[in-house]
């Protein structure tokens, strides 16, 4: 049960880096419609995911747990 709940709290915490990430570029690098600023959560997203990849979490496997 602890296992879950670590993976959890990374999962969200994992998340919300994303979104700062997202909130830091918009002003950043100054992204002013829509597309530009999905493209960058998106590619935040990934960006992360790929960390939690390279450190051995798997973020598929958690979220199957979930549902």
């Amino acid at each position: 049960m602890r296992t879950k709940f670590i993976e959890s709290e990374l999962w969200i915490k994992a998340q919300d880096f994303a979104n700062e990430l997202t909130s830091h570029n918009v002003i950043e690098k100054d992204l002013t419609n829509q597309t530009q600023i999905s493209q960058e959560h998106v590619d935040n997203n990934k960006a992360v995911r790929n960390i939690l990849v390279q450190r051995g979490v798997k973020p598929e496997a958690y979220h199957l747990q979930k549902t």
